[in-house]
């Protein structure tokens, strides 16, 4: 098995009085995507930045490939691609000139230049841009060119600030998918970001920070493993309204037939007859509308969830969706808290 490619031990920065990253520790393997999270001021940001060379700790070590970045700053510098939240450009020129003048700084040989220089416009969804300046780029495609600038000399880690600030939704798709080729490529990457939810589609392990200190780390399966045991279920109608309880059931969800039909009624607009019904059921907690559905706390068997959902069909429910709710990083993080979980 390959050794990690990005190790950092016990790195601490200060400023002044104020501990910004508290003796924190990590590696990543090749194909590694380190998810880091966590709330404003957690850190997250001072630990790439002190990660890349920008920032210089007050102890500790980041080791890229073996190298020591504070002993070694140019050969552990050369292996690595950084994306800032909020990055420099030269406004007065074109994509391609300011992608050339970085693969000049990256040392690329002058007849690769061309090719690779194209190869990441591509990568970046840029093609339609190449002879646009720089200063007429919107945000979101200034983030774009942020990345190919880090692709062109092809880094082995990667350290991505809010890649995904100013992209649109279909730029956040394409993001996505990129970062998952690099992934399958064995790229290491870290990466701060708040859309936590997209982040579970690529990320392999997920720090959480709070004041500075990595309070928890592991594989999503690790962290969610954490939550309370309770399995979230997701619930979708073809429509709003209740059927009429057939005469043949003789309890829906544990209550007698005649106040069952009672309950079933057509519904108020604000659809509170659904979740009096589930109230109804013993292993339901924490009710929840969510975009013309309902997710529920779970605490019964997969047998008793078969069941609630022959109930719930036989008592005339139009129910066109019934399955667990999928654990994410953002599940994990707002349903837990950082209190909880360090």
């Amino acid at each position: 098995m390959a050794g990690p490619v990005l190790e950092l031990d016990c790195l601490r920065v200060d400023y002044d009085t104020v501990c910004a990253v508290h003796d924190l520790s990590l590696q990543l393997l090749p194909g590694d995507v380190y998810g880091l999270v966590g709330p404003n001021g957690a850190g997250k940001t001072t630990t790439l930045r002190a990660t890349a060379g920008l920032l210089e700790p007050t102890y500790g070590r980041v080791r890229i490939r073996g190298f020591d970045l504070h002993r070694q700053p140019h050969e552990a510098k050369r292996l690595i691609g950084f994306t800032p939240d909020h990055s420099p450009a030269y406004n007065d020129l074109t994509v391609w000139e300011y992608l050339d003048l970085y693969a000049s700084a990256y040392e690329l040989p002058r007849e690769r230049r061309g090719p690779r220089i194209s190869e990441c416009i591509a990568m970046a969804w840029l093609q339609e841009k190449h002879d646009a300046l720089v200063g007429g780029l919107s945000r979101g495609m200034k983030q774009r060119l942020m990345l190919a600038r880090t692709l062109l000399h092809d880094p082995p880690v990667m350290l991505l600030d809010e890649p995904a600030s100013g992209l649109d939704p279909l730029g956040r798709r394409e993001l996505r998918d990129l970062l998952v080729r690099l992934r399958e490529a064995g790229k290491a990457i870290l990466i701060s970001s708040h859309i936590l939810s997209e982040m579970s589609a690529f990320c392999t392990k997920m720090g959480v920070m709070e004041r500075g200190r990595l309070v928890k780390q592991g594989t999503v399966a690790d962290l969610a493993g954490l939550l309370p045991k309770a399995q979230k279920v997701f619930v979708r109608t073809a429509k709003p309204g209740w059927g009429e309880t057939p005469s043949s059931l003789p309890v829906v969800g544990g209550v007698p037939r005649a106040e069952a039909r009672q309950s079933l009624a057509p519904p108020s607009e604000d659809g509170t007859r659904l979740e009096d019904l589930l109230r109804a059921e013993s292993h339901v907690i924490g009710i929840e509308p969510r975009d013309g559905a309902v997710v529920f706390d779970w605490t019964g068997s997969d047998a008793e969830a078969a069941e609630l959902l022959r109930r719930l069909v036989n008592a005339g429910v139009a129910i066109i969706e019934f399955r667990p709710h999928a654990v994410d990083m953002e599940e994990i993080f707002l349903r837990t808290g950082v209190k909880e979980l360090s």
